[in-house]
């Protein structure tokens, strides 16, 4: 009936978003390593994503290297050995 807290005993660590009721809502950090949540009152829904904080420039990379990678795995022609 009143407003409260959720405890969440999963590692804060940064790449945590948390939505109450479809809002974005914000995790804090609780008893060092744990994550906790505001809770209006009443009844609510809450849904808890990660990403990990650098995930866009490592996608980057590897899209970067892919071609590199896939042009070292092309058949190499080798030149017969008779013709000089």
């Amino acid at each position: 009936a009143a407003p409260s807290r959720l405890l969440r005993r999963e590692l804060y660590y940064p790449g945590w978003r948390a939505a109450v009721d479809g809002t974005e809502a914000p995790i804090e950090r609780t008893r060092e390593i744990f994550q906790e949540l505001a809770l209006p009152a009443g009844a609510s829904e809450i849904m808890f994503s990660y990403a990990p904080p650098f995930l866009g420039p490592c996608l980057a990379a590897f899209g970067l290297a892919l071609p590199v990678l896939a042009w070292g795995l092309r058949p190499v022609r080798r030149l017969d050995p008779r013709m000089g």
